[in-house]
This record gives C-alpha cells, structure tokens and sequence, in this order.
C-alpha cells in the first residue's frame, strides 16, 4: 500500500470522553470505602454509582480545512489581540461552537455557551480539560518521541 492509499483512507481521529454530570464526591468515598473493606459486592455497587455520575461522550476531529475555517469565524476580538498578541481565536464563542461540531450528542452551540457561561453549570476546571481534549484531537502534531524512521 502506498502513501496515497494511505493518506486517502486516514480516517478522522476520534476518542471518548468522561464528561461529569453530577457530584461524584459522595460515590468516590463510598468506593474508597467498599475497596477497603475488601467487599466486592460492594465495590460493583459503587463503581456504578461512580460511573452514574458521569456521561461518556463521542468525539470525532473535523477535516482541517472545516477546523481552519471555524476557527476564521471566531476571531479573536481587539481586546483579546491586546492582552496576547498569538491568541488565535474568541475562546467565548470558538469553544462552544468547536464542541457543538465535535462532540456526538443533542447539545446545540447555543447550549455550550449556556454551559460554559458565567452562570452555567460547569466549572472552568471543566471546561479547560474538555476543550483540550477537544483541541488536542482537532490540532494533533506528530509525536516528537517516535523519530524520523
């Protein structure tokens, strides 16, 4: 198979993610709990409870050329330029629109601005590790540690 067979069936990178839904704190003791007991009946029962807690999402990378394009349509707004000259796009409006393309499920734009609001339910922690993980999939680069042949 040569290059051009190749290149032309890569597929789109894609992964999953655990994206948390509600408060694991009470669920995650429980399972510390079962472990040290040593009960297997019920650690099961709190690893589902853990697991209960979260939702896992399908994520899939746009083709670069629909990526370069979203992100011409957020531009970094005059403000932002100002404070970081290498910011690259509105992190208000490139997130929420980045996830609604990327991540498989019935969540709008709209919704993600909702959600990634001052007023929205998830906390900046989230949002951060979400949007890499996102951006990672979407701006790979070789990996530096595998050489040149």
């Amino acid at each position: 198979m040569g290059l051009k067979d190749r290149l032309s069936g890569r597929k789109l990178p894609s992964t999953r993610y655990s994206l948390r839904i509600d408060d694991d704190t009470a669920a995650r003791a429980e399972l510390l709990a079962a472990r040290a007991a040593g009960d297997d009946t019920r650690i099961a029962l709190a690893q589902e409870a853990v697991d209960a807690c979260y939702e896992q999402v399908a994520i899939t990378a746009l083709p670069p050329g629909l990526m370069e394009a979203l992100l011409e349509e957020h531009p970094p707004t005059a403000g932002q330029r100002e404070r970081n000259k290498a910011v690259l796009f509105n992190p208000k409006t490139f997130a929420p629109a980045l996830f609604a393309a990327c991540i498989d499920s019935d969540v709008t734009e709209e919704d993600w601005t909702e959600y990634l609001g001052a007023t929205g339910p998830m906390t900046a922690g989230e949002s951060i590790e979400l949007f890499n993980t996102v951006w990672e999939l979407n701006y790979r680069a070789p990996d530096p540690d595998l050489g040149k042949g």
